[in-house]
């Protein structure tokens, strides 16, 4: 795999801000230009694209709320409904529509969020677990959405819950 190649620019910052990102990389420690990169790596494949693809930044305790205050059948037909139009978001987003696009779509979502996630792979089987935090209708919610969105992508996935987790796997 060929690596990116580097180039060094000059940019001027802000004192009050640089020293923020100096304290940020100190206490996260990473050097600044690894702290930068990492902004702006954040920005190009997420936050500069994720608004025109529809996303939203909300609360959490509104959505969770949100979602308790829904019946499982509207949760399901909801479900349903979003994850055919996932197909036009992984295309601005991604460009392509395929379970590699939708796993690093979920992964930049759940970062964003604030949800723990984990990666496996085991005897042709790939597995995301996501713990949440959001409660049971959001558990409910996002089974149907993840296994009909993975299904529209040409593949079977098992997804199993608990109230904060979730759990995906697909054979590969």
């Amino acid at each position: 795999m060929a690596r990116d190649s580097n180039e060094s620019i000059t940019f001027r910052i802000e004192s009050r801000k640089l020293k923020t990102l100096r304290d940020n990389a100190l206490e996260n420690q990473v050097s600044l230009n690894t702290l930068v990169n990492q902004i702006l790596t954040a920005y190009t494949e997420w936050d500069m694209i994720a608004i025109k693809a529809g996303y939203a930044t909300l609360p959490k305790n509104v959505l969770k709320e949100l979602f308790n205050a829904i019946d499982e059948e509207t949760l399901l037909k909801i479900a349903a409904m979003t994850a055919d139009s996932s197909k036009d978001i992984l295309l601005l987003m991604m460009g392509e529509v395929t379970l590699d696009a939708y796993f690093s779509l979920l992964k930049n979502r759940s970062k964003r969020s604030g949800f723990s996630l984990r990666e496996y792979e085991e005897e042709g089987t790939r597995k995301l677990v996501i713990q949440h935090e959001m409660g049971r209708h959001w558990s409910v919610f996002f089974k149907a959405h993840h296994e009909q969105v993975i299904y529209n992508a040409g593949y079977k996935a098992k997804v199993e819950y608990t109230d904060n987790t979730l759990v995906l796997s697909v054979e590969t």
